[in-house]
């Protein structure tokens, strides 16, 4: 049997989406925002959701509070899980050649509703932060 890759794009696109009430608090540095003659106008900040969207670049990510986070995709149908994919930004591409911001560990569950707190574990990982910028992690299951 062929494999079906699920990518960022097709759970945006086919009903995925992050959880609106299962993610941690946004990093708001108060830095980032446009103004008119001084006066702010709106903030800008990247959401949860972000992470479902394509985009590898400095600034395409979600900052969330703290050294740890989480959060929960919601997909559309139920699948079965035999990896799962990590990209982020190169460091090539960052002023100073360093990704401090890339996860060191983090783990994976899968759960049949979006509010069960405890999950079926898939599997804990590390980011290797000097190799590949997309890392696939094999699921034991």
């Amino acid at each position: 049997r062929g494999r079906c890759y699920y990518s960022c794009l097709f759970f945006f696109f086919q009903g995925g989406s992050v959880s609106r009430l299962r993610h941690s608090k946004t990093y708001d540095n108060g830095r980032s925002y446009f103004s008119f003659y001084g006066i702010r106008l709106w903030s800008l900040r990247n959401s949860p959701q972000t992470v479902l969207e394509p985009g590898v670049l400095p600034g395409q990510c979600w900052p969330f509070e703290g050294s740890e986070g989480f959060l929960v995709i919601k997909l559309a149908q139920a699948i079965h899980v035999t990896e799962i994919s990590y990209e982020h930004v190169d460091k090539s591409l960052t002023e100073d050649g360093t990704i401090t911001s890339a996860p060191k560990q983090f783990t994976i569950q899968g759960a049949a509703d979006e509010m069960d707190e405890i999950g079926t574990p898939l599997g804990s990982f590390v980011y290797d932060k000097d190799g590949h910028p997309l890392q696939t992690f094999p699921i034991k299951t």
